[in-house]
C-alpha cells in the first residue's frame, strides 16, 4: 500500500508541475495579447486616422512578427 501512495504522490506531484507551467504559459501569452491590443486598439478607434492608414500603422509600430 505504501508503494502504491508513494507512485500516486509522484503522479500527482508531476501533475502539478506541468498544470503550474501551463498557467504560467497562458498568463504570457496574455499579456503578450494585452500588449498588441493596447497597441491596436487606439489605432482602430481614433475616426481621425484614414481608413486607408489603419492596417499599416500598427504594423510600423509592432512589426509583422
Amino acid at each position: 500500500m505504501a508503494l502504491f501512495d508513494q507512485a500516486v504522490s509522484t503522479r500527482e506531484s508531476r501533475a502539478k508541475a506541468k498544470t503550474d507551467e501551463a498557467l504560467v504559459e497562458r498568463a504570457k501569452k496574455g499579456e503578450a495579447r494585452q500588449l498588441v491590443m493596447e497597441l491596436i486598439l487606439p489605432v482602430l478607434a481614433d475616426p481621425s486616422i484614414p481608413d486607408e492608414h489603419v492596417g499599416g500603422l500598427p504594423r510600423e509600430r509592432i512589426g509583422m512578427q
